[in-house]
């Protein structure tokens, strides 16, 4: 419906990412919803002509926010969250799981025993990338062996 209301469907996405980010670039847009940068450039150049988003450079990436100074943006937000609380979880977690920014070096990874790797690959790749030693553990050799540990 919103996809409707604002004429195209990458519109839609393009608000979507921003409702849950807050801000946003074209590439990580592009990369979540698998479709072209030069779509959703348009995008977001459209609705800052419109005087919607903002957008500032950070390096070579263009970062766009709302602009909260033009007195239409406000309703338009309201009207963005509210087809965004309607999507369904597995909708979200389409681009809820995705991290932004990089792990500070050093973090721990808190992971729980009863996490299923196997089921999740952003888990899975982030746990063996941060932490290879895992990959020989037993409980990320199979999904039946991941409660293994846990009376210890």
């Amino acid at each position: 419906m919103l996809d409707t209301i604002l004429g195209s469907p990458t519109a839609m996405r393009v608000f979507l990412h921003l409702h849950h980010y807050g801000k946003t670039y074209a590439s990580a847009i592009a990369h979540d919803f698998e479709i072209s940068v030069s779509q959703v450039q348009k995008q977001l150049e459209r609705y800052e002509r419109a005087g919607i988003l903002v957008s500032e450079r950070l390096g070579t990436t263009r970062i766009y926010q709302y602009n909260l100074k033009n007195f239409l943006t406000r309703p338009f937000m309201e009207l963005v969250k509210s087809f965004y609380d309607t999507l369904p979880n597995e909708e979200k977690k389409r681009f809820l799981e995705i991290r932004r920014r990089p792990r500070k070096p050093g973090k721990k990874v808190n992971v729980s025993v009863n996490s299923k790797p196997d089921d999740n690959p952003n888990l899975r790749s982030r746990l063996l990338v941060e932490h290879p030693s895992l990959l020989y553990q037993d409980r990320f050799l199979s999904p039946n062996k991941l409660t293994k540990n846990s009376e210890d």
